[in-house]
């Protein structure tokens, strides 16, 4: 995260600067741990430091959270003067969202520091139709706030003269990410194949959004995209599927956790196995009845119903009655029945074909 810091000098200090030494004051490092503030701090080129990782510095006998940013100002007796202000990122998960600036001085060789409390909070930048509240008289060193938006709320902390310093940081109001579309087309389906479609909206958050697909609780993340949109979603074999999509941004607190916990979001499949239906083979009849029995292999996934089975009469010269195991017919001639099994989503057909003869009669002997 970007910190911005202005360091103001009086006037009169001005004028006994050139501008390259005004370049040097001027200088602002970053540091990751004591021993790096240390070097910071004694080096007469660096006017300001941005902590990126937060911990206790014990060169200023503080917990420092990331993005502190500290000033030096040296230039009033013989010894330092650090002059600090501490953000605090927060999740928006809330409206209006409470947040707590806190600024602070640290007097080093007697360096000569204001009193506790004797500046003013000032807010220097905020979202667009934005709302900041203080909680207290803005003279105080621990400032509660709140805002109604979330985004980066840019706060200053002023000292009057004769120190005339100021420092000042951002404090990031992340957003609660929202998935808005998780849907697959379709949901129950016949064979290993279907799509996914996916969206998601994170708001105001840090630039690296993070997200995760799991699959029967396996986790997926390397497999499947990460970019909202639709996608071809194939499995190895039949049967129940829990699809879950978790998104977060990465932006973690001084705890290593994350400050705006992710969103997820489920969705259920079942993927049927296609039967393969087999009316019979072909025959010719004497009469007007005959066996007619289908079958079929496949359905092994079937979702716990067991698949359906119907014959139909395509086609012939009269009406027929199908039984379970027996086809009558109304008059002879060629005949064409249809058995369709329905597994799920899934359904096959096959066709047999029957010529029913008419007995022959033979007239009495006269």
């Amino acid at each position: 995260m970007k910190k911005l810091l202005l360091v103001v000098f009086s006037a009169t200090l001005l004028l006994f600067f050139t501008p390259k030494t005004f370049a040097q004051q001027s200088k602002r490092v970053k540091v990751a741990n004591n021993s790096e503030l240390i070097q910071a701090l004694n080096d007469p080129n660096v006017q300001s430091v941005v902590i990126t990782h937060a911990g206790f510095y014990d060169q200023l006998l503080m917990n420092a959270s990331s993005g502190t940013v500290i000033v030096k100002n040296g230039d009033r007796g013989t010894g330092q003067c650090y002059y600090a202000i501490s953000p605090k990122d927060v999740c928006f998960d809330m409206n209006p969202k409470v947040d707590t600036a806190k600024a602070r001085t640290t007097s080093v060789d007697g360096g000569n520091c204001p009193a506790d409390n004797s500046g003013t909070w000032s807010v220097e930048a905020q979202p667009t139709g934005s709302t900041l509240n203080w909680h207290t008289t803005l003279d105080q060193y621990i400032m509660p706030f709140d805002v109604d938006m979330p985004g980066t709320y840019t706060l200053r902390y002023t000292w009057p003269a004769p120190w005339n310093t100021y420092a000042q940081t951002d404090f990031h109001f992340y957003s609660v990410p929202v998935i808005t579309d998780l849907h697959a087309n379709p949901d129950t389906v016949c064979g290993l194949s279907t799509t996914i479609t996916f969206d998601y909206d994170m708001g105001y958050t840090a630039p690296d959004t993070a997200v995760f697909w799991t699959v029967n609780g396996a986790d997926s993340s390397s497999v499947f995209p990460k970019i909202p949109g639709t996608f071809s979603f194939t499995v190895p074999s039949c049967g129940p599927y829990t699809v879950n999509l978790f998104v977060t941004d990465s932006v973690k607190n001084a705890g290593d956790t994350l400050i705006c916990s992710g969103r997820d979001s489920t969705i259920y499949l079942y993927f049927y196995d296609p039967p393969v239906a087999n009316a019979g083979s072909n025959d010719t009849v004497c009469g007007l009845s005959a066996p007619i029995q289908g079958s079929y292999t496949g359905a092994s996934c079937d979702a716990g119903t067991t698949p359906t089975e119907t014959w139909t009469q395509l086609s012939g010269p009269g009406t027929s009655t199908i039984g379970t195991s027996t086809v009558t017919v109304s008059v002879c001639g060629a005949y064409a029945f249809e058995y369709t099994v329905v597994n799920g989503t899934c359904t096959d057909r096959d066709t047999v074909y029957y010529y029913f003869y008419d007995k022959p009669q033979l007239d009495p002997l006269v």
